[in-house]
């Protein structure tokens, strides 16, 4: 049992490392090959460089690769790990402009697939938009609460076949115009008020006679 924890503990801190390590270097990737280089590199210097947990052996082993020396584990199909690693999926439509609406933001996919069925899946603070297996956008979200997105940072768009065939007058860059937008609350409904249970008829209009009947 002590030695499951401390397996489990070693898969934390790695995919921690990963992550902030990962996430440095993506955010300098602007395209699809970039942040598979990148993602290559990072599990390349990973293996390679001294491992504070190999620093105390004997066998002068002090980095996973001389650790494991060539034991490769079963490799899976990218669609396969796309569906174990983004295990919670939604589905979405498009908008005319190429949008989605997600947790009360809007995110750009791709305007050539407007009104097309897309599906949209996360990752703890990755999210991904991807038309047929087709990866769209990615999106950096922080949560609040497990619950609600608190911040929307780092849009990166993949080039696909998709794109619009509609020429534009001009070439805006991604900072030069909104891949997300968080929208405004919901307005609080007002209550319908409550009409009296009891209705005042209106009195008839009395003549002279029948007011002086009424004050005698």
């Amino acid at each position: 049992m002590r030695q499951l924890v401390g397996f489990l503990s070693y898969i934390e801190a790695h995919f921690g490392i990963m992550r902030r390590l990962a996430d440095y270097y993506l955010n300098k990737a602007p395209t699809l090959d970039e942040m598979k280089k990148a993602h290559r590199k990072f599990i390349r210097d990973y293996n390679t460089q001294i491992h504070f947990a190999h620093r105390e052996r004997n066998d002068n082993r002090h980095s996973p690769q001389d650790v494991l020396r060539g034991v490769l584990a079963r490799t899976l199909p990218a669609p396969t790990l796309a569906r174990i690693f983004f295990a919670t999926e939604f589905t979405r439509h498009l908008d005319r402009s190429g949008y989605i609406r997600f947790r009360r933001w809007r995110f750009y996919a791709e305007e050539g697939l407007a009104r097309q069925q897309v599906q949209v899946s996360f990752y703890t603070s990755t999210l991904k938009i991807e038309y047929q297996e087709t990866e769209l956008a990615f999106y950096t979200i922080e949560w609040e609460a497990n619950k609600h997105i608190k911040e929307v940072k780092n849009p990166r768009l993949i080039e696909t076949g998709y794109q619009s065939p509609q020429l534009k007058l001009w070439t805006l860059g991604p900072d030069e115009w909104l891949l997300f937008l968080k929208l405004p609350d919901y307005a609080a409904r007002k209550k319908p008020q409550r009409k009296p249970d009891v209705i005042q008829l209106p009195l008839p209009d009395l003549d002279e006679n029948q007011r002086q009947q009424v004050s005698s």
